[in-house]
């Protein structure tokens, strides 16, 4: 452990060829002047297409710059975990290859972080989604409220737009699962249980779209790994949070579930193989949806028609 090292930005990357170069160089000009304060961790997650051969040309000069490598791809979660094992900071910062930052806000950012204790900082972001809520921005972060909007799924699952304390995450043995969509419990597993928090309200992450990525390229893969995190999210509710937050109940959870429900249609339609039918999601879902509610919204005559 290096304690001089204040915040450790992790990067899985994997045949990310088209845009590695790009990306080094934003960080090579974000942590020049934190050389000793800042680590940089990339994670070849299996990349075929030479990405790794790249990353080892630029970066094997600079000393605060390190990378670590999976043979095989193990997906973006595990990728992660394995950077939360190796890094050195005091705080972590996960960083998509694909991305960009604000270079002019990140010394700002440094002079924070260093002054302050906390388990999360929300940071401000920019993103092509329309209608994410941006939690730097709000006036009052009430944990109860976070949590219910979470679970209603009135926040973005994104762990990119945080800043976590790596001993939090430690002593809350709080880890990525594996597959896609492998924010939405590391997520609701952060909110449940941080204690501080510290909002930065000038604009880091600039997370941009790409038709390519895998969130925009779906497979029945995509599919399962989506139901297995409501799954998750559910079993969660009902072992932890129902029973920490007397505020929250099963409807909050119910109305989120039939949210994903619709979520999972969506994501059937984009599917590469059209043979996978509505059918297996509905037979999946009805093991967690209770169907004993008032339909309310859009959302809840379509749950209604589609699983009875």
């Amino acid at each position: 452990m290096n304690d001089k090292i204040i915040l450790s930005i992790i990067t899985p990357v994997f045949n990310g060829r088209k845009y590695i170069n790009k990306n080094i160089t934003i960080l090579k000009n974000i942590t020049k002047h934190f050389q000793e304060e800042i680590e940089v961790i990339y994670i070849n997650d299996g990349s075929k297409d030479g990405s790794e051969k790249i990353i080892k040309k630029e970066i094997h000069k600079i000393k605060n710059f390190n990378l670590f490598t999976y043979k095989t791809n193990k997906g973006p979660g595990i990728a992660r975990n394995l950077g939360i094992k190796k890094s050195n900071g005091k705080y972590l910062f996960f960083f998509d290859a694909d991305d960009e930052l604000v270079k002019k806000n990140f010394s700002y950012l440094m002079s924070i972080i260093k002054k302050k204790n906390f388990d999360i900082a929300f940071l401000n972001f920019q993103t092509y989604q329309k209608n994410i809520i941006n939690l730097s921005k709000k006036k009052i972060i009430n944990k109860n409220q976070l949590v219910k909007d979470f679970l209603r799924k009135e926040l973005d699952m994104n762990s990119n737009f945080y800043i976590f304390r790596k001993k939090f995450l430690v002593k809350k043995n709080i880890k990525y699962k594996e597959g896609f969509y492998e924010d939405i419990l590391f997520m609701l597993k952060v909110f449940v249980n941080y204690e501080k928090s510290i909002k930065f309200t000038k604009k880091i992450y600039k997370k941009i779209l790409i038709k390519t990525s895998i969130t925009n390229t779906y497979t029945k893969k995509h599919i399962d790994d989506f139901v297995n995190s409501c799954f998750q999210k559910y079993n969660y509710f009902n072992k932890f949070i129902k029973k920490k937050f007397v505020y929250i109940n099963e409807s909050d959870l119910q109305y989120g579930l039939r949210g994903d429900l619709v979520n999972s249609i969506r994501l059937l339609k984009r599917l590469e193989n059209k043979n996978l039918n509505k059918s297996y999601i509905f037979t999946k879902f009805k093991k967690i949806i209770n169907m004993k509610f008032d339909a309310k919204t859009q959302y809840d005559k379509k749950v209604l028609r589609w699983l009875n």
